[in-house]
């Protein structure tokens, strides 16, 4: 699923254009946009599409990995590029960022660190669906006034804050996530579900990744 992220994102990267431009006091500055923005949309409704029907039908996660993989890597891949456009080397900076987050919650899951205890999993999960209703709010709101969404890209030290808790909330699911494999494994789940636990491991490092690339973006632009 890593490597069908990786082709998409490539492809997906590729569907951003920068141009430089020269304003009347000669200043040059790089203007982005996307090259069939078309693409890019279809591509996100495709992957949400896929993402909740496997939620549903976890069996089918052996058959959606690849086209959900290609869907969101596409995204990622065109998101990436708006934010290393404005702040140069973001990108890279928030996959590495990812990464040592995702083994630093396997190690402190592994060593019995941190749990999944059942008040554990109901406190992230409410915080996870807390977040989600804040997102959609904005989104509406954004609809009818596009200066609602500044507060969620600003570099000032309370959106810095905010993204940081978001980046814990999403940290943790990770924990969710093992537990859940770890669950499967010791019960005798059918092979299937691998992919169906690799399909959750996936959305969580997409969700953390995306919240660390709009972070580090806002602490480079301060």
């Amino acid at each position: 699923m890593l490597v069908g992220l990786v082709i998409g994102a490539v492809l997906g990267w590729g569907r951003v254009v920068e141009t430089t431009v020269v304003d009347a006091t000669g200043a040059r500055f790089t203007s982005t946009a996307f090259n069939g923005p078309g693409w890019v949309i279809a591509a996100a409704i495709v992957a949400f599409v896929i993402a909740i029907g496997t939620a549903f039908r976890p069996l089918m996660a052996r058959f959606t990995w690849l086209p959900y993989s290609l869907a969101e890597g596409y995204v990622l891949g065109a998101i990436s590029h708006l934010y290393d456009s404005q702040t140069r080397g973001v990108a890279v900076q928030a996959v590495i960022a990812t990464c040592a987050v995702f083994l630093a919650m396997l190690a402190l899951y592994g060593l019995r660190i941190l749990r999944a205890t059942p008040r554990f999993t109901k406190g992230v999960i409410a915080a996870t669906f807390g977040v989600g209703a804040l997102y959609l709010v904005g989104f509406i709101v954004s609809l009818f006034n596009r200066s609602a969404l500044t507060f969620f890209n600003s570099p000032s030290p309370l959106s810095i804050g905010f993204s940081l808790v978001i980046v814990v909330i999403a940290s943790l699911n990770l924990i969710i996530d093992f537990d859940v494999i770890e669950r499967g494994v010791k019960s005798g789940a059918p092979a299937a579900y691998e992919w169906f636990g690799a399909f959750g491991l996936i959305l969580t490092l997409v969700w953390l990744y995306l919240e660390m690339l709009r972070l580090l973006s806002k602490l480079q632009r301060r």
